[in-house]
């Protein structure tokens, strides 16, 4: 049986709930309800009073729910005010416990906090990988993936032919009002080409989850075939 960091339930009141969480290779880890709950799953469980026994997490591994634990007995007192030096501490430890994460640790622990609902772990496991593509070219990302690509070169390269309008390297002044004012592209790079009249080119995309919600929102700025923002 193990248990999560600092849940021993050792030296803990009578009052102090403590839940049974079966990982799936059958591992348990004993963790306070305080703690557990920060799981929209786990609480709406505790809410029901589902929690009696082990409760199992199919598609949860004990290397992974050990990780999560960790996260929540860190932020077992976020209802609390904190003060802007305990703010800058916290941070600084998430910031550590996601870099020292290998990419198979980071891809289980995206799917252990979509799993077990948790969006605040979920939303910070996301901008890690945002900040690991950051400025990186689609093979660059490929490559530090290790996703295949599933064109051979002579494909894709005339699928860049037939979409040449899509691969600029182009920045359009926002704040034109006439016409648009690109920016010069680096020496080699594929210029920016009209696209066909009923086409607009997407050049920004963001996108917001409210697991809590099950609602996302997404915005997007739009260019038309001449450049224009939309």
């Amino acid at each position: 049986m193990s248990s999560a960091p600092s849940c021993s339930v050792s030296g803990l009141n009578n009052d102090v709930k403590i839940l049974k969480l079966k990982s799936s290779e059958g591992e348990i880890f004993e963790v306070k309800q305080t703690v557990a709950v920060q799981s929209r799953v786990l609480k709406e469980m505790v809410e029901e009073g589902c929690t009696d026994g082990d409760i199992p997490l199919h598609n949860v591994t004990g290397p992974t729910l050990s990780k999560i634990l960790e996260w929540c007995n860190k932020h077992e007192d976020d209802g609390v005010v904190l003060s802007e030096e305990k703010k800058e501490e916290l941070k600084k430890w998430e910031s550590e416990f996601m870099d020292a994460l290998s990419l198979d640790d980071l891809y289980f622990l995206l799917k252990g906090s979509n799993y077990l609902n948790m969006k605040e772990l979920l939303g910070c496991a996301c901008e890690k990988v945002a900040e690991m593509i950051r400025g990186l070219s689609p093979e660059k990302i490929r490559e530090k993936f290790n996703i295949k690509n599933d064109f051979s070169p002579e494909e894709e390269a005339e699928i860049r032919k037939e979409n040449a309008w899509a691969f600029d390297n182009y920045l359009i002044d926002k704040q034109a009002s006439s016409s648009p004012r690109p920016l010069a592209a680096p020496p080699g790079s594929v210029k920016w080409q009209p696209s066909p009249a009923a086409f607009v080119k997407l050049i920004n995309s963001d996108a917001a989850l409210d697991a809590s919600r099950s609602m996302v929102g997404v915005g997007l700025v739009l260019r038309d075939v001449k450049g224009q923002v939309l």
